[in-house]
């Protein structure tokens, strides 16, 4: 089998040198770029995710809790009315209902 002569390695070398390193360094900083883009995109989509996540989280969180407020006072409502049935004669002998009469009174 023939060797190289060193005309053929240095003619190797430069074509090397030349080329292919030139074609890797290039094709390294295309990687680097579309990586990059990739990278942010993902990033972006994460991010709209998220926030369309928590609004509906927080639509879904307000909703149930206007519900849960509502019937909570109408609750606190019928007690009210309840309670103000109680004749008179009754309030005056139990001291709690009397105090809890005064206090919703009150607003306090």
């Amino acid at each position: 089998d023939q060797l190289l002569t060193s005309s053929q390695i240095e003619s190797l070398v430069d074509f090397q040198v030349k080329y292919i390193r030139a074609s890797f360094d290039m094709l390294t900083s295309k990687l680097v770029e579309r990586l990059q883009d990739y990278f942010d995109e993902t990033s972006k989509v994460t991010q709209i995710t998220y926030i369309c996540f928590f609004c509906i989280l927080f639509l879904a969180y307000m909703f149930l809790w206007g519900r849960y407020i509502a019937r909570l006072n109408e609750e606190i409502w019928r007690s009210k009315w309840m309670f103000s049935m109680i004749p008179i004669d009754v309030v005056k002998k139990v001291e709690s209902v009397k105090e809890y009469l005064k206090k919703s009174g009150n607003g306090k």
